[in-house]
């Protein structure tokens, strides 16, 4: 049976092998030495395997048993057929499922599409109305769809958000816009609060820095002036002049006309004493009935000139009370080894004219403070 026309026609051939695995019958048509590559694995199973030849087969063997074992062989009967006509059949209805399946699906595709169809006319006019209300136009309506059923109850559900939306977005402008005014009038009440405060500031800074009688720069305000004055100075190798000078006999007009009286005189000499000097001088009261002065690149010869013009002038001052004033000067003063000596010095010049007659200038004439280098520089560290 095995060796009928119709199993040679389908390429079955059938080999019988002795107990080495030797061929004792093979096909005519098959080559001398084409064997089994693994015969084990065909006597376990029919399997796919390929041949000495280099070819597939599906191959499959079955030892020749004996009914006594003293009179068995070992024989092996080997059959084989080629994988592409054993798997013609298999090909031919794998084919045939394709075709079917790919029919099926063609009808499945244009039964979908017309339900696509009915399903997207009025998804399209959902998405319209939705892009209308995207654009700002609120006054757009969500159209409701009355079938399918699914359909209805979506367009419905779409209708009641959007209603809540619009209703939702108008009271968030209205909010926005209350907003927007309390914010302005809030920045409109602070921007007025701050420059207020900035205004207070600089005032606070003004009379922090000024004297409230005289409305000249008080001892604070003198003393950082000084400071920088001296540096300048310093780099620069240009004189400063300092200067103090106090109301002679001070204390006599206050207990003979009273302080209403001796704060005229100051007012009038702090008035005197700025009308008469140059705009990039300094003058301040220094305390008391003293006052400070400062002129900047002025020497000696300069101060003194314009010591005694001042002089004149308060001494020439009209009014019930009479006052005459008493100057000491220090130059060039950015050389002494700190502030504290420069205005110790001129101190002392200022009470030397209070000795000698008081309503005079005075010079401080000690030795000098420190030799100025030749590059005009001194260390800033105390000035």
């Amino acid at each position: 049976d095995l060796r009928s026309p119709l199993a040679r026609d389908q390429g079955v051939r059938v080999f019988l092998l002795d107990r080495a695995g030797q061929p004792i019958h093979r096909p005519a048509d098959a080559a001398t030495h084409v064997l089994p590559t693994d015969l084990m694995q065909a006597l376990a199973a029919p399997v796919v395997q390929a041949w000495t030849d280099g070819k597939l087969y599906l191959t499959a063997a079955v030892p020749v048993s004996a009914l006594n074992p003293a009179t068995d062989l070992g024989w092996t009967v080997v059959t084989r057929q080629p994988l592409s006509q054993a798997l013609a059949d298999a090909r031919e209805a794998q084919r045939a499922a394709v075709v079917a399946g790919l029919l099926t699906a063609v009808m499945v595709a244009l039964l979908a599409w017309g339900a696509a169809g009915r399903l997207m006319r009025p998804l399209r006019r959902i998405v319209a109305a939705a892009r209308e209300l995207r654009a700002g136009r609120l006054e757009t309506r969500m159209p409701v769809i009355d079938s399918p059923r699914e359909m209805h109850e979506l367009s419905q559900a779409l209708t009641e958000m959007t209603a809540s939306l619009i209703n939702h977005e108008r009271e968030l402008e209205t909010a926005n816009r209350e907003l927007e005014r309390r914010v302005a009038e809030r920045t409109a009440e602070l921007t007025q609060a701050t420059e207020s405060l900035r205004a207070a500031n600089a005032k606070l800074e003004h009379l922090a820095r000024r004297d409230t009688l005289t409305g000249l720069p008080n001892r604070r305000s003198l003393t950082e002036t000084l400071h920088a004055e001296v540096r300048r100075h310093r780099r620069s190798g240009q004189a400063l002049t300092l200067i103090l000078a106090d109301v002679d006999h001070f204390k006599k007009v206050n207990d003979t006309h009273g302080h209403a009286a001796g704060d005229a005189v100051l007012r009038a000499v702090a008035r005197t004493l700025v009308g008469g000097c140059r705009i990039t001088d300094l003058v301040g009261r220094f305390g008391g009935e003293e006052f400070l002065l400062l002129m900047p690149e002025t020497d000696l010869a300069g101060a003194r000139v314009a010591c005694e013009k001042l002089r004149e002038r308060v001494q020439a001052l009209d009014g019930p009370v009479r006052v005459t004033m008493s100057f000491g000067v220090v130059s060039p003063a950015q050389y002494f080894s700190t502030m504290e000596e420069a205005l110790n010095a001129a101190d002392e010049a200022l009470y030397r004219a209070k000795a000698e007659g008081r309503n005079r200038v005075c010079v401080y004439d000690g030795q000098p403070p420190q030799a100025a280098p030749s590059s005009g520089f001194l260390p800033l560290e105390d000035a």
